[in-house]
């Protein structure tokens, strides 16, 4: 949010404008939960789908917005250039709103953004994040789908020269149920791994 916008709250975005990215997309979806959980919808604000987060983030350095949306990792190079050319502030969601999101979607969960992460960010702000899943076709044999897991556990360092979030990645955390049946092959899995 722009820090001369007086938005503190999820709440306060009433009648605002913000950049969301294009329909359907994961972050798209998760702003409408986000929304929802405080009782508004899109036809509360003045929305606008965004092709990029570069294209959200011209409209909040010129001020025609005045919050965005996103889905990346931590931390955001988009929310530094932001933070670069404007004050900003990241909104925080506490644990019942975060316990609220999780009734709409399993998947969501709580992520911590530690103090320091971005320009002139002096506390930790907690927001809602989401894991990136792999899906597999139903018809794949069983032990190919274990193999697969466990070679992705197995190299999981060339995965992190990729993606730093994936760092410290688990079994356990793999596991985590988000509302989606998983293959057998993937129970047999998390099951040797003593994880379900």
């Amino acid at each position: 949010m722009l820090a001369d916008a007086g938005i503190k709250s999820v709440s306060n975005l009433e009648g605002k404008s913000l950049a969301v990215q294009t329909r359907g997309d994961t972050a798209e979806i998760v702003t409408q939960h986000v929304l929802q959980v405080f009782g508004l919808s899109y036809n509360d604000l003045k929305v606008n789908f965004m092709a990029s987060y570069n294209d959200a983030v011209s409209l909040m350095k010129d001020g025609h917005v005045q919050a965005f949306t996103l889905g990346t990792t931590i931390p955001s190079g988009a929310v530094m250039d932001l933070a670069s050319a404007r004050d900003i502030e990241l909104l925080p969601l506490d644990d019942d709103e975060i316990a609220a999101l999780r009734k709409i979607k399993p998947g969501h969960a709580a992520v911590p953004i530690p103090a320091g992460t971005y320009p002139e960010q002096s506390k930790e702000v907690q927001a809602v994040g989401y894991a990136t899943h792999l899906f597999v076709s139903c018809k794949l044999p069983e032990a190919q789908v274990t193999t697969l897991l466990e070679a992705l556990v197995a190299n999981l360092g060339d995965l992190v020269a990729a993606n730093e979030a994936i760092q410290g990645l688990a079994p356990e955390a793999m596991a985590q149920d988000i509302g989606v049946p998983f293959h057998p092959g993937a129970v047999a899995f998390y099951r040797a791994q003593g994880v379900l």
